[in-house]
C-alpha cells in the first residue's frame, strides 16, 4: 500500500523538469523517436505502473475529494496510454498498452459498481461546495450507462471488428468491363502480383482493388462504371459486419428497455442538448439541401475546380500569430525553449505546450489540466509549412484543442475530461477555433466555387446522411432506412437502402450520436456569429474555462431565451446564420426574445 500511495501522490504532481526534458526530446523527433522510446522501456515502465496502481486500487468513497485523489492517477495513466497509442508501435508494445487498458477498465468498473457510489452521489447533490453538483450528475450518468464487464467487452470487440473490416483493403470487387486500362499498375489477387498483360479472363472479372476507391473513381472515365464500383464498395463488408452490428443493436435496445425507454435513440437523446428524436429529425431536415453531384462523381468534379489561395507560412509564424491572438483573451506565454511554451491565463498557470514537427497537424493530450491538482501538458504537432487552406484549418483546430484542455477550469478530472450533455462537449473548443481563425485576413473560409468549398459541402451532406441513417437504425430497429434519405441529399440513385447502415463505422461507435460533430459545429458557429459584439473574454470564461462546470444551457438561454435549440433550428430554416443577419449589439446584455 505504501507503493500505491506513493504512486497516487506522484500522479498529482507535474512532470519533473529532467523527465520533461527527456519527453521533449522524444516529442521533437516525432513518431520514430516515440517508437524507439517504447522499445527502450517507456511502455514496459508504464505497464508496470498501470498494473501496480490498479491492483492496489481500493476506491475511497468518504468524500468526493478523496475519490478524486485516487482516480486522477488512473485517469492520468489512461491519458498516457492513449498518447502512446497514437504513434506507430511494435506489436509487443501495442499488446502491453491493450493489457493496461483492460486493467484500467477493471479498476473503473470497481468504482462504478461499488454500492457506496450512489450514497456519495446523494451527498454531493446535498452540498453547496462548488462543482459538486455537476460532478454528481456526471457520476450518475456514468452509473446509468454502465454495462457489465462481459457485455462491455463484447461491445468493444464488435465495434473494433467493424472498424477493422471497413478499414481493411482485403476485399475483392467484380470489376468485369469496368477494370481500368491495362496500362495501369499490376493488379494483385490474393498474394500474387500479376502484370496486367498476363491476367486471365477470370482475373479480369475479379480484380482486387489495389488503388483506394477515390483514386479509382477519379481515373475511371465511364460514369456507369464509377456508379457500379462505388455501390459495390459501399457494401463490401456487409456480410462480415451485419451480425456484429445486429448484436450491438440488440444490446443497446435491451439497455434502453431496462431504462424504461422505447428504443436506444430515445434513451440517449433525451439526455442530450438536442432533447429528443423529434428535435433531431427537425435539425437534420433544416440542414438538408440537395447536392447536385453524386458521390461517385465527386472526385472528378473536385479535380476540375481551382484551389483556394492562401499565403504559405512557416509553423513558427503560425504559432506566433496564434499566441498574439490569445493575448486578447488574457492568455500570456513564456518560451522555455523554442519547442516548449508555458501558458498563463490571468494569474493561473495553465500548463505547457510542446511543439514538434509532423507530416500532419494534430494535438496530443499528455496530461489534463485540473485546478488545484495538476497543470496540463499537450503536444502540438505541426507541419513545417502551412500551404493549403486545410493546413491552416487543421493547425487552428489543433491549437484550439490544446488551449481548451489547458484552460478548462474544473476542480475535478471529470469536469474537464467528460462533458454533459455530450452533444455540447466541444462547443467551447469550436467557438475558440472561430475566434483564432479571425487572426487571418481570409478567416480560413473556402473561396466560392473552389475545390475546398465543394469538399466542405460534400462532407456536410455525408454527415447528414450518416446521422439520418443512424437515427433510423436505433429508433426503428426493425425498419430499413428510406431511399429518400439518400435522394434528398445527393444526385443519382442508391436504391439498396438496406446497405446504408453497413457503409460507415460511426453507426457502431457513436450510435444515435453520429449527428454530434455537426450539431456542435452549428451551435458553436451560431454562438460566435450571434455574439460578435460581445466581450470575447466573457465568452472564453463561460465556454472554455467554465469554473462552475455548468452546462451550456444557461449561456444559450441568455442569447436565445428558453427553448434555445428550437430557436436555433428555426433560424437555420430561415437562413439567418449569415453576415447580413448578425446583430450589432450583444445579446448577452440586451436580450430580446
Amino acid at each position: 500500500m505504501a507503493l500505491a500511495a506513493s504512486q497516487k501522490r506522484n500522479a498529482l504532481l507535474p512532470i519533473p523538469t529532467s523527465k520533461c526534458l527527456k519527453l521533449l526530446a522524444v516529442l521533437c523527433c516525432g513518431g520514430l523517436a516515440t517508437t524507439a522510446a517504447a522499445n527502450n522501456g517507456a511502455i514496459p515502465l508504464l505497464l508496470n505502473q498501470c498494473l501496480n496502481y490498479s491492483t492496489d486500487f481500493h476506491p475511497d468513497f468518504s468524500s468526493a475529494i478523496a475519490l478524486e485523489r485516487q482516480t486522477i492517477g488512473l485517469q492520468n495513466i489512461g491519458d498516457q496510454v492513449n498518447y502512446y497509442r497514437s504513434f506507430p508501435l511494435p506489436n509487443a508494445a501495442r499488446e502491453a498498452l491493450l493489457q493496461c487498458q483492460l486493467t484500467l477498465a477493471d479498476a473503473v468498473d470497481r468504482v462504478l459498481t461499488n454500492p457506496q457510489l450512489p450514497q456519495l452521489i446523494v451527498q454531493m447533490r446535498q452540498t453547496d461546495s462548488p462543482g459538486l453538483g455537476p460532478l454528481a450528475q456526471k457520476y450518475q450518468y456514468l452509473l446509468t450507462h454502465q454495462l457489465p464487464l462481459e457485455q462491455k467487452a463484447g461491445l468493444s470487440t464488435a465495434q473494433a471488428s467493424i472498424r477493422q473490416h471497413l478499414k481493411s483493403d482485403n476485399f475483392q470487387l467484380l470489376l468485369g468491363d469496368c477494370a481500368l486500362p491495362s496500362s495501369e499498375p499490376a493488379i494483385t489477387t490474393g498474394s500474387v502480383s500479376t502484370p496486367a498483360s498476363e491476367q486471365t479472363a477470370d482475373n479480369k472479372h475479379k480484380q482486387r482493388l489495389v488503388r483506394n476507391i477515390a483514386s479509382y473513381l477519379i481515373q475511371q472515365p465511364d460514369e456507369h462504371c464509377r456508379y457500379e464500383v462505388w455501390r459495390r464498395y459501399q457494401s463490401r463488408a456487409k456480410a462480415s459486419i451485419k451480425p456484429m452490428l445486429s448484436r450491438i443493436l440488440q444490446q443497446r435496445q435491451q439497455q434502453a428497455i431496462s431504462a424504461g425507454a422505447n428504443n436506444y435513440a430515445d434513451f440517449l437523446l433525451r439526455q442530450q442538448l438536442i432533447g429528443s428524436t423529434e428535435q433531431l429529425s427537425k435539425f437534420l431536415n433544416a440542414m438538408t439541401t440537395k447536392l447536385p453531384i453524386s458521390p461517385w462523381n465527386i472526385g472528378i468534379e473536385l479535380a476540375k475546380l481551382p484551389s483556394t489561395k492562401v499565403n504559405v507560412i512557416s509553423s513558427s509564424v503560425f504559432v506566433t500569430t496564434m499566441l498574439s491572438r490569445l493575448q486578447s483573451l488574457e492568455i500570456s506565454h513564456e518560451y522555455i525553449n523554442e519547442h516548449w511554451i508555458r501558458l498563463w491565463h490571468k494569474h493561473r498557470l495553465l500548463g505547457e505546450i510542446l511543439l514538434s514537427d509532423a507530416p500532419q497537424n494534430r494535438h496530443l493530450l499528455i496530461r489534463r489540466s485540473v485546478i488545484g491538482q495538476q497543470s496540463g501538458q499537450s503536444q502540438l504537432a505541426l507541419k513545417s509549412q502551412l500551404k493549403t487552406l486545410w493546413d491552416y484549418q487543421t493547425a487552428v483546430s489543433a491549437i484550439s484543442e490544446a488551449v481548451t484542455q489547458l484552460a478548462s477550469g474544473g476542480r475535478y478530472y471529470l469536469d474537464n475530461g467528460f462533458a454533459l450533455p455530450q452533444d455540447a462537449g466541444r462547443v467551447g473548443e469550436l467557438w475558440l477555433e472561430h475566434f483564432l481563425s479571425a487572426a487571418f485576413s481570409h478567416e480560413l473560409q473556402p473561396q466560392p466555387h473552389s475545390r475546398e468549398q465543394l469538399a466542405e459541402d460534400y462532407r456536410l451532406h455525408l454527415a447528414l446522411f450518416q446521422a439520418s441513417v443512424a437515427l433510423t437504425f436505433y429508433q426503428q430497429p426493425d425498419a430499413t432506412p428510406s431511399p429518400e434519405i439518400y435522394a434528398s441529399l445527393f444526385a443519382g440513385r442508391w436504391p439498396e437502402a438496406e446497405d446504408y447502415a453497413y457503409s460507415f463505422n460511426a453507426i457502431a461507435d457513436a450510435g444515435p450520436l453520429v449527428y454530434e460533430p455537426l450539431w456542435q459545429q452549428i451551435i458553436a458557429l451560431a454562438i460566435y456569429q450571434t455574439t460578435t459584439a460581445c466581450s470575447a473574454n466573457q465568452l472564453f470564461d463561460e465556454l472554455v474555462v467554465n469554473e462552475d462546470s455548468s452546462g451550456i444551457e444557461p449561456l444559450m438561454e441568455k442569447i436565445w431565451g428558453t427553448n434555445a435549440p428550437d430557436r436555433i433550428i428555426a433560424q437555420i430554416h430561415q437562413g439567418q446564420f449569415v453576415a447580413d443577419h448578425l446583430p450589432s449589439w450583444c445579446p448577452l446584455e440586451h436580450f430580446t426574445p
